[in-house]
Parts: structure tokens; sequence; C-alpha cells
């Protein structure tokens, strides 16, 4: 209504309308993560246009949500193809994206008993020690160096990790230096100090003090890239003898392969 200046109310224009319908949706989506191993856990995240009022997703794996951002785990390993479909008062629209999801298998590890081992002196270029039940490394007058061989067999994926184990009988400040050897071919009961083989490339890892009664661990990873034998050197800088188990000891150097 309209009334003049005198009155209670003052002139007002009403304008009444109809909105139009919604844009058509386009569907999107993203993921925090779109690989790794089993189980996998991704949370999705609708990055859809068009205001959409459902969600309707399918995993790839025989699941599926209607929530818009969903979570979802990946129990078996595999390559899923991830799919949206978006809908408004208007109409619908699906994303897909084809192997999307990479899941692995879960990381396996094997251990690796020694196959053979011993150590060479110096100071008796000539002489054998292949069987004795320790290994000596020390860098002096004498100098001790030792040897180990493994037959890495069975391993099926990517090596993520592969550590040296060797368990201390006598403790030093200093545990060694671990280096590929460059040959495989030697026998624990003909090595000597003058027929050792090289080093193959530089130092793999080293070791600080080494206990008593404890294993000390190498990363050699690098030297590792599957299956076959494999040959590592032990020296030191150090004029403290240290002193490992064999594998005529009590407690056999081991190689511990992860893999993927």
């Amino acid at each position: 209504c309209i009334r003049d200046r005198e009155g209670s109310a003052p002139p007002q224009l009403v304008v009444e309308y109809e909105s139009g319908p919604l844009p058509p949706p386009v569907s999107e989506f993203t993921s925090d993560k779109d690989n790794g191993p089993a189980p996998l856990t991704v949370q999705f995240t609708d990055t859809s246009t068009g205001s959409p009022s459902s969600w309707a997703w399918d995993f790839g794996d025989g699941s599926g949500s209607v929530e818009q951002h969903p979570s979802h785990i990946y129990d078996t390993p595999g390559a899923y193809t991830v799919s949206l479909t978006v809908t408004n008062s208007t109409a619908s629209d699906t994303e897909t994206k084809t192997d999307y999801i990479i899941v692995s298998g879960a990381p396996q590890e094997t251990v690796f008993d020694v196959i053979a081992d011993t150590h060479v002196r110096s100071s008796y270029p000539d002489d054998n020690y292949g069987s004795d039940d320790e290994l000596r490394v020390k860098n002096a007058a004498a100098d001790f160096h030792s040897y180990l061989k493994f037959d890495v067999q069975g391993v099926t994926g990517s090596v993520q990790q592969a550590t040296l184990r060797l368990y201390v009988t006598s403790e030093s400040v200093e545990g060694g230096q671990a280096y590929a050897a460059s040959d495989t071919s030697w026998s624990e009961s003909a090595m000597t100090w003058n027929n050792a083989p090289g080093t193959s490339g530089g130092v793999l890892d080293s070791v600080g003090r080494a206990r008593v009664g404890k294993w000390v661990e190498f990363d050699v990873t690098s030297a590792v890239s599957g299956d076959g034998l494999l040959s590592f050197g032990i020296s030191t800088g150090s004029s403290d003898l240290v002193k490992y188990s064999s594998k005529e000891g009590s407690n056999a150097p081991q190689l511990v392969v992860v893999y993927q």
C-alpha cells in the first residue's frame, strides 16, 4: 500500500521474483595421498562446483560412500579407480579417475644368516682363521679385518632397508666401519691377509661404542639391491680391539632385509 507523508508508513516498492535453476554441477575431488602400503587410509575431499546436495562415491574396491568428504581404508594391494557422482536440483555429473589409488603390499622382512665369515691378521699374513668362533677388528701394529658373506634369495620387491647385525663378545670404544667387498668368491677356510678382497666403493656405515652382549647394526642398504651373493668387510681406525661372534659362535651375524 502507499500512504502519504502524514501516514504512519512511508511509501514502499516491493518486488517479488523467482530465482532461476542452479547451474549443472561439475564433479571433482582430491585426496591426501594416492599411494602407499596396505592398509592404506585415504582422506577424500569433494571440490565440486554447482552446489551439489548429494554425493555418491565409488572407491573401486566394491565399497562406496554418500558422505561429502569420506575417509576410506584400502586393505588389499592393487590399483583402484575412484569415481564421484554429485547431484543438485538441476542435474548430476560424474568424475572418474582411473588407477587413482595405488596400494602396495606391506613391507616384508627376511633375516639371512651368514654363510661364511672370517677375520684376517696383518702380522700373520698367510694364516687362516675361518674356524674361529669370533671375528676381530682392530687398527694397530697388528691389524685385524673381518669378512662376511651372505646368500640373499627370495627378495621379491624393492629393497627398503638392509641391516648388517653383529653380536659383540668383547667391547670397544669403536665398532668399526662396514664396506662392500670387491669379491664374493672367497672361502672362509682359505682366506688370509694376503688374498683378502679389497673394498668396492666407500664406507657404507660406521658404529661407535660396541658394548659386550649387545648387537651393533650397520646400514648397508646401498649395497643390497636384491637376490645374490653379498660380501662385506669390517675395518676400523681404532687401536681398541673389538670382537664379534662368528657363525661358529653363539650368535651368528645376520643380514636383515626389508623389501616391498
